[in-house]
């Protein structure tokens, strides 16, 4: 192949190594800003308020089930 277009195999072998250096820096990472951050308090909050939200619904379940009425009332 070198030779078809007039380059040493060395230049070759040169050209390869920057393509496999460039594409494994391409998939390296972004630097993080603000926006990361900012997912970050969001995704921490989300997580909270569902926390909260499923402990409310155990407490509501446990309370109904504690209900003198719980046996009289129909289920939908």
């Amino acid at each position: 192949m070198s030779r078809e277009i007039g380059v040493t195999a060395a230049t070759m072998s040169g050209w390869r190594d920057r393509f496999l250096d460039s594409g494994r820096a391409g998939l390296r990472s972004r630097e993080a800003d603000e926006r990361d951050d900012e997912i970050a308090r969001m995704k921490a909050k989300i997580g909270e308020i569902t926390m909260e939200n499923e402990l409310l619904r155990e407490r509501a379940r446990r309370a109904e089930a504690n209900s003198p009425f719980a046996s009289r009332r129909s289920r939908p």
